[in-house]
């Protein structure tokens, strides 16, 4: 068997593509290992500089023992100093990813026990990513030294590296076991239940325990002198701690006073809260889902306070990610719309909770955020594999239009079947790690229905429909009242998007008796025409786009008024522009027109009138206007134009 394996070693030398390469950041490879346990020793006694020094023993199995393997570890900003393999020295090198990124190697014979140990040595200084927005890693601000898993353009995505030598990639969740020593004046915290504090002269160990398997970048510290716990609930028997500066307890006490409701629901409608414990730190660079410690940036804190805000959106968004991110993982990061889907979409539910119409307004809200302003920025990137785009770590249409394509899906499949369904996705799929194909084959079989087409268009291609709309108006004859014949409608998107189908499009109008009435058209092919003859739909009062039933992902592109099919408007006799405007948008005149020009806001409300002669350009104003989209409105002597413009704040 020796004379095998040296064999084999001399095999593996000359070919070592026999052995699993390292998983990069956007591409999982499945690994000879699988880490079961960090267990880190770690000095932090040179507090508050960000010098560590220490060991992690790191308990792994392999997939067989009659091999030899590679086993990857990294380390950014500290050094590796030995390894050891189950106590006995043995060397590393320093190899690069599928991605080009640092990562080490030690390469052993499994001893064939059940486990093996690999011990790191390690000292230096704690980094941050190296990146115009330095957020990952290990930061000290406001008198707290603190870790921030991710980083939103650090090539590795996840940073824990930084603060001790890891596997440090989602696929690999493993249970933790830490002891920090530091100064007797700070107090620390991290994941999991506090074991011990050990008084060690001037010094303290803190030895947190986290039984549950985390992937490394939902690891994390916090270190202060001033460092206080302040009680809001207590769950399963364990106090729920919000640790923050003495002064801002009060503010937790407020901001955090609605956790309990929040888990309640929480368990409701996705099962089960899947951890141990429950804690929140507040910090001042930004907020994050470590598991069972939650990050609550200092600034939302502040603004929940001042706003009277004990039900926060962010605290709720953060407290999703328990269930979706933490107990269900990405196995690499071209799938993290998975978690920031579904936390952004658990928002809305949150603020709907008991009046649907607020569920749709948040919708509404994520969708004014991402078109068109996001959309174009991060180049109408997918959900799936989002980086080929040349985005960030963290896009924001990950989190918007990952929030509004749930909605898409809770339409299309109903009510009823889509929170069962997301129960039965987190029933399955607990304490494990999936890729988007899993999740989408998981729908179809759940739901014995094929949603690929959904999936395809939403979830794996970029963009959205663009839609060009032509109103064709005709006059009754008896009221003198001007009214919709019929509406074309027509996709105008880049071809590379493709064509959209079953796209839903809402539309509401008043008869001539007042009434309101919802109507769900359906976008099939590039060009539909919709007969609205046998209705009586008032002309101005005909809205595009609206939002009882459903938010759909669509950009109105152009929408014009003709007084018959066969007489469309060849030229606008108006354009606006910009089209996104924060305060003001020109409105120029092709030609020397008089009149009035009238703005609608999305519900067909009348805001300004505005008088025309002969002007050939109109600067209007537009910094009273909330967030929203609105129109432009020309009427002619043989129909009217409406031209569209968004407002972002």
């Amino acid at each position: 068997m020796k004379l095998f394996r040296l064999y084999l070693f001399m095999m593996l030398l000359i070919s070592p593509t026999l052995l699993a390469n390292p998983s990069s950041a956007f591409f999982y490879n499945p690994q000879q290992f699988d880490v079961l346990e960090y267990h880190v020793q770690a000095d932090m006694t040179a507090y508050p500089s960000k010098y560590t020094e220490g060991r992690v023993m790191i308990t792994l199995s392999w997939d067989d023992a009659d091999n030899i393997k590679n086993f990857y570890f990294h380390a950014l900003g500290i050094e590796p100093d030995s390894v050891f393999f189950n106590e006995k020295k043995t060397t590393f090198s320093e190899e690069v990813d599928g991605e080009g990124n640092q990562v080490y190697k030690v390469t052993q014979i499994p001893s064939g026990l059940e486990k093996d140990i690999i011990t790191i040595y390690y000292h230096g200084e704690m980094a941050i990513e190296d990146s115009k927005m330095a957020w990952g890693g290990v930061h000290f601000d406001d008198n707290l030294l603190y870790s921030m898993g991710p980083g939103f353009y650090n090539p590795e995505v996840s940073m824990t590296s930084a603060w001790f030598p890891c596997y440090d990639h989602p696929s690999d969740k493993a249970t933790t076991t830490f002891e920090f020593t530091v100064p007797d004046s700070v107090t620390i915290v991290s994941n999991g239940i506090l074991k011990s504090v050990e008084e060690i002269g001037d010094l303290k160990k803190f030895t947190w325990e986290m039984q549950s398997p985390a992937a490394t970048y939902l690891l994390n510290f916090a270190a202060s002198s001033d460092l206080v716990g302040t009680k809001v609930w207590e769950f399963r028997n364990q106090p729920v701690y919000v640790y923050s500066h003495a002064e801002d307890t009060t503010r937790c006490q407020f901001v955090f006073s609605k956790v309990k409701e929040m888990v309640e629901y929480q368990e409701k409608i996705f099962g089960d809260y899947p951890f141990e414990k429950i804690g929140f730190v507040i910090s001042e660079k930004g907020s994050m889902e470590h598991q069972t410690m939650i990050n609550i940036a200092r600034g939302v804190l502040t603004r929940a306070y001042s706003k009277h805000d004990d039900k926060d959106n962010t605290v709720f968004h953060e407290l999703t990610h328990q269930w979706f991110g933490n107990s269900i993982s990405p196995k690499d990061w071209r799938n993290t719309w998975l978690n920031e889907g579904f936390a952004e979409f658990s928002e809305t539910l949150w603020r709907g909770r008991n009046d649907k119409s607020l569920y749709l307004k948040e919708l509404q809200i994520d969708k004014i955020n991402y078109i068109p302003k996001v959309a174009m920025r991060e180049k109408y990137c997918p959900l799936y594999n989002f980086i080929e785009s040349g985005v960030s770590n963290y896009p924001r249409t990950i989190y918007d239009k990952g929030s509004l394509v749930l909605g898409l899906l809770r339409y299309e499949i109903g009510d009823e079947n889509f929170f069962d369904l997301i129960k039965a996705y987190y029933s399955k799929f607990r304490y494990q790690n999936l890729n988007t194909d899993d999740f989408v084959n998981f729908v179809n079989t759940y739901l014995d229905e094929d949603l690929d087409w959904f999936f395809d268009q939403w979830v794996y291609s970029k963009g959205f429909p663009k839609l060009d709309i032509i109103k064709y108006t005709y006059v009754d004859p008896e009221t003198k009242t001007t009214m919709i014949e019929g509406v074309k409608i027509t996709q105008t998107q880049e071809e590379e998007f493709g064509l959209f189908t079953n796209v839903p499009f809402e539309i509401s109008y008043r008869d001539l008796d007042n009434n309101i009435h919802t109507k769900i058209l359906t976008l099939n092919e590039k060009e539909q025409y919709f007969d609205f003859s046998t209705v009586e739909a008032k002309k101005f009062l005909f809205q595009l786009d609206t939002y009882n039933e459903v938010v759909s992902i669509i950009q109105i592109v152009s929408s014009s008024t003709t007084t018959s099919v066969q007489e469309e408007i060849a030229e606008r006799p108006i354009s606006v522009y910009p089209t996104v405007a924060e305060t003001s948008v020109n409105i120029d005149l092709k030609d020397n027109l008089t009149g009035q020009i009238k703005i609608y806001n999305a519900a067909s409300e009348l805001l300004d009138v505005i008088d025309v002669n002969y002007s050939k350009q109109i600067q209007l104003d537009v910094s009273k206007y909330a967030a929203g989209l609105y129109f432009v409105n020309c009427e002619m002597a043989n129909g009217a134009v409406s031209e569209p413009f968004y407002i972002l704040r």
